[in-house]
């Protein structure tokens, strides 16, 4: 990908180059877009698809004692990748690692559905209520207070 759309990620970058002289005006984040060349995202993808080996492996174990896991060695160096080209302002928190915090939410909560509940947890039967149910059970709360 990165061969096939090269020329145009140069021109781009170019473009985006003159207009930052021309108007004297630094913009970073369109600056951060450009300079990716259409190819970062696909490495963020990338490190979201290690979250999950990663995860299994250190929950499973299957790392030899002292030898660090293959997925989670993966994972930690193409991290280390992106976090050595900054994006944004400073201020606010990379959207590659946001994206990463998500990946680690979806896997936690997926992983958690196939777990065996808590014996303290109680599974409670849903029970469907149709709008004039709820309106009647809503106007009871407002009426008793508790």
């Amino acid at each position: 990908l990165a061969d096939r759309t090269g020329e145009l990620a140069d021109t781009l970058q170019s473009r985006y180059q003159e207009l930052r002289k021309k108007y004297s005006m630094r913009l970073p984040t369109v600056g951060d877009s450009v300079g990716e060349r259409f190819t970062r995202p696909l490495a963020v993808d990338r490190v979201r698809a290690l979250v999950k080996p990663a995860m299994d492996e250190a929950r499973g174990n299957a790392c030899a004692p002292g030898k660090a896991a293959a997925a989670f060695e993966l994972l930690e160096q193409e991290t280390e990748d992106l976090a050595q080209e900054p994006t944004g302002v400073g201020l606010d928190v990379p959207a590659w690692l946001m994206a990463l915090e998500q990946e680690v939410d979806q896997v936690r909560r997926s992983q958690a559905r196939l777990d065996p509940p808590a014996p303290w947890r109680v599974s409670l039967r849903q029970a469907p209520l149709s709008v004039d149910e709820v309106q009647q059970q809503l106007t009871g709360w407002e009426q008793h207070p508790h």
